[in-house]
């Protein structure tokens, strides 16, 4: 009876600790804010793409001697239009299957023109387009070329400069702050009117240093990655490690945060930048966010596992030899998984192309609904699309109507639906 009670009083024990374990686990897996990256430094998998899209398809740009573009520097897709900001000085539109449409704005001093761009926001539904210009100026134009709205920059102080402006809402602007001397702030929202801008919020820095060195690259001068997710806006510096949110409250609340256990860089080195220790550290250089994933580029350093070695241009026009550090992963945002990437080839970064043997795919934008975009300069497609054995008819067509000064190829993947 002894040995019976005690096995039922042990059968009650399991029984209630898995109904324990059960509720922590439904509690850990229903908000999986924590990004395991110190967990699986020095892992890594081919990932296929088809495992996480369901088609593919290429649109070449219209290309003629007065649409001609040399450098993608920044691209996005909504609502029809496929926005191309080329380089630092020009900005053009073409539609959904590629034809052009028009270019936005003109370069020069006065008052609706600019030295350079900055940066572009395409607003999903509104058919409008956010312009971040040099020197501080910010425009509002349709996706047919017309300037809408010059916008006026709030009075704010000089020693701090902003980057990464975002329409929140149709009058609310969030913008990342910077500054060589001040640490204070990270971000501010201000208003617009037809007539004027006010600062209606500002965010501390929650990053501090131990002691100020005015005399280094201190302060707050990193530009920050921002970008609008739904009706919330992301903003992200490398010097933190968490992916903060501003929501329709204005309130700016925790959306991510990278746990890089002993690869974390400390705030000292982000801040002063001491180069001779960069190769230990990990750190996100860039992210792009779906409903189901985040898409992440970390700088992996030493720890990368696939370097090489590749020749870049610089702004001199010299070719000077870099050696690639960064590793692609994958965060699963149901799951709190993160995947590594290893190239599908040597050199490729992204996910392996098996959806119709193409080139690896790593997207540039994700579309407010669910398009990862991305682009491929016409020179390297023919030279790929040589290396295949048996190309698909959609690569093989494309292939054959191409010139290799063509303007770039877009490449639009279509995410599943989770």
């Amino acid at each position: 009876m002894k040995n019976q009670g005690h096995n039922l009083a042990l059968l009650f024990l399991c029984f209630f600790i898995s109904i324990l374990c059960t509720g922590c686990n439904k509690r850990t897996n229903k908000d999986k804010v924590v990004i395991p990256v110190g967990d699986v430094v020095g892992t890594g998998s081919i990932l296929n793409l088809s495992d996480y899209a369901e088609s593919i398809e290429y649109i070449p740009l219209e290309t003629n001697d007065s649409v001609l573009i040399s450098k993608i520097d920044q691209i996005a897709f909504e609502d029809g239009a496929i926005v191309i900001k080329d380089d630092y000085y020009s900005c053009k539109i073409f539609d959904e299957n590629g034809k052009y449409r028009c270019s936005l704005g003109r370069l020069g001093e006065g008052p609706d023109e600019f030295i350079a761009i900055r940066r572009i926001d395409l607003i999903p539904g509104a058919n409008q387009l956010f312009m971040e210009a040099v020197p501080q100026k910010y425009f509002l134009y349709d996706t047919e070329g017309n300037l809408i709205q010059h916008i006026q920059y709030p009075n704010y102080p000089t020693d701090y400069n902003a980057y990464g402006v975002t329409r929140l809402n149709e009058n609310i602007y969030y913008a990342d702050i910077v500054s060589y001397l001040n640490i204070h702030y990270q971000g501010m929202l201000f208003r617009v009117d037809s007539s004027l801008s006010e600062v209606v919020k500002e965010f501390p820095n929650y990053v501090h240093r131990e002691k100020e060195d005015k005399h280094s690259f201190s302060g707050t001068y990193e530009v920050a990655t921002t970008y609008r997710f739904k009706d919330n806006v992301r903003t992200y510096k490398a010097i933190s490690d968490t992916v903060f949110t501003v929501g329709p409250d204005m309130e700016m609340r925790a959306a991510y945060i990278f746990d890089f256990g002993k690869y974390k860089a400390t705030p000292e080195w982000m801040l002063a930048k001491i180069r001779n220790k960069e190769l230990n550290y990990v750190y996100p250089r860039g992210l792009f966010e779906s409903d189901a994933f985040l898409f992440l580029n970390f700088f992996m350093g030493n720890h990368a596992p696939e370097q090489y070695e590749y020749i870049k241009i610089n702004p001199a026009g010299q070719k000077v030899k870099m050696t690639n550090y960064n590793v692609y992963g994958v965060f699963d945002k149901k799951t709190g998984e993160l995947k590594l990437m290893n190239q599908p080839e040597k050199a490729q970064l992204g996910f392996k192309n098996d959806l119709d043997g193409g080139m690896a795919f790593w997207p540039n934008y994700i579309s407010s609904d669910g398009k990862m975009v991305s682009f491929c300069n016409t020179q390297d497609f023919l030279d790929y699309y040589e290396t295949l054995e048996d190309p698909s008819p959609e690569i093989k067509r494309l292939a054959t109507n191409l010139s290799p000064d063509s303007n770039p190829i877009i490449v639009i993947v279509n995410l599943k639906k989770k």
